[in-house]
């Protein structure tokens, strides 16, 4: 999994992983005058921590001050706790909905379940190989 930061507009950035997959979101950043605005967190902590470090040369100076969680997916929201200081926001209903979630050690058995069942042929195994 190779992980970059590119710039997609003045101010714009996104953190890509690619070649992308389940669990692998993809991240924006909008950098002002001071403060930045960050849209989604990444799959757990320790990889929010990694992205964060990818993009400080662009909020050293202008820190995260505001957080917006685009849908409850939690590979778009579980690490919001790497930022405590900023605001974060989302729809009512993807916040009743991200309370609803199953947390980040659920989703991992799903994976490896997934994975498993990939090798299954056919229509059955079409699940698991979703990339």
């Amino acid at each position: 999994m190779t992980t970059t930061v590119q710039e997609v507009g003045a101010g714009c950035h996104a953190w890509l992983r690619l070649p992308g997959g389940w669990g692998q979101t993809n991240l924006g950043l909008v950098v002002g005058q001071g403060e930045s605005l960050l849209i989604d967190t990444a799959w757990d902590q320790r990889l929010t921590r990694s992205m964060l470090d990818a993009i400080s040369p662009h909020t050293d100076r202008a820190p995260i001050s505001l957080l917006i969680n685009t849908h409850p997916d939690g590979d778009h929201w579980w690490g919001n706790a790497e930022l405590p200081g900023a605001e974060a926001l989302a729809s009512d209903s993807c916040a009743t909905a991200m309370r609803e979630e199953a947390t980040p050690e659920k989703l991992l058995a799903l994976r490896r379940v997934a994975q498993l069942s990939g090798r299954v042929p056919g229509r059955a195994g079409a699940v698991g190989r979703y990339r």
